[in-house]
């Protein structure tokens, strides 16, 4: 009996340095590394990306590129056309 009592009172020693810790909440809930209200500070720092590109993204990224290669291809039938007369 002694020892159990002895456990007793390191383990209500060790809930209230963890009360301080993370707050003395109500006696129902549990606070563990994996709840919600420890994760949170995690979310906070980092918040999560979700999605890709949208349709409308895409298009406008295409379009682009449809211009960006048109132009590259404009320059460089010049370049060709007049080292090809050389």
């Amino acid at each position: 009996m002694p020892e159990l009592r002895k456990q007793r009172e390191a383990t209500e020693e060790a809930l209230l340095a963890l009360e301080k810790v993370f707050g003395a909440g109500d006696k129902a809930t549990t606070v563990t590394p994996s709840s919600p209200a420890v994760k949170k500070t995690a979310a906070q720092a980092k918040p999560a990306r979700k999605g890709g590109i949208t349709p409308a993204g895409r298009k406008r990224l295409a379009e682009r590129m449809k211009q960006i290669w048109a132009a590259k291809r404009a320059a460089g039938q010049t370049k060709r056309s007049s080292s090809k007369k050389a």
